[in-house]
């Protein structure tokens, strides 16, 4: 399912030279609660069909966790707040604010 969404995305298969052409929403969850990360996606994609996939995704492995007794760490994992082009590729960036 992962790699569906992946696909679906377009990070690996559209050149990124605009960094407002993409967006990205959280994916999976975490045993402890909250979202496992965040991925990038082209917003010239059908944004409806791809967050479905990734919420359903996201259940799915929130089921897990819970059937599976599954442990992991309980750090919130940050919203990035950048989208840069590198090298043709989105990459999603975690930049500190700057004070004024």
């Amino acid at each position: 399912m992962y790699r569906e969404i992946l696909s679906l995305s377009k990070i690996n298969s559209e050149l990124c030279t605009d960094p407002d052409q993409w967006d990205f929403t959280a994916i999976g969850s975490k045993a402890c609660g909250g979202s496992a990360g965040y991925i990038a996606y082209s917003k010239k994609i059908d944004k409806t069909e791809f967050l479905a996939k990734v919420k359903a995704y996201t259940d799915a492995e929130a089921a897990f966790n819970v059937k599976w007794s599954i442990v992991s760490t309980c750090d919130a994992v940050i919203p990035p707040n950048i989208i840069a082009c590198i090298d043709g590729k989105p990459k999603l960036s975690y930049v500190a604010p700057t004070e004024n």
